[in-house]
């Protein structure tokens, strides 16, 4: 079995409040276009020091982490980020992973976003039946 990987946007979402609201920023609405690898087993979207200041985006709180090794690190809450994939978009945290590694893109924004990963083919996509709108399970 390979790895899943999918072409992400992730854009502050400080800044479209920002520009939401017509207030000026010099850095205008920050974005960056990233390969990430789709990993079911981690919870969240999970982004490098140099993304997160690409974007700028704030400390919210500290965490712990535990690595795929089983080890523990220090690392961050930031945001808010907004994760663009296809028809799709939704509005997270995201945890700070050391250096230049790889995006992770994690079980929650996959799900906010309604998509469907698929182990086998390593495909994430979106479900045939209803690719313009996403469903929620509220119960």
């Amino acid at each position: 079995m390979g790895i899943t990987t999918a072409d992400i946007e992730l854009v502050s979402a400080d800044d479209l409040t920002l520009a939401a609201l017509g207030q000026p920023n010099p850095q205008g609405i920050r974005s960056v276009r990233v390969t990430a690898i789709v990993d079911s087993g981690a919870e969240t979207l999970c982004v490098n020091e140099n993304i997160r200041a690409q974007l700028g985006l704030r400390h919210l709180r500290d965490a712990t982490i535990q690595l795929a090794d089983g080890s523990l690190a220090q690392s961050e809450w930031v945001g808010p980020v907004e994760v663009r994939y296809l028809t799709r978009a939704a509005i997270v945290e995201a945890l700070v992973i050391p250096g230049d590694e790889d995006v992770l893109l994690g079980a929650i924004p996959i799900e906010q976003m309604d998509l469907i990963l698929d182990l086998r083919n390593q495909t994430l996509s979106l479900p045939p039946t209803r690719p313009y709108v996403t469903m929620t399970r509220v119960k």
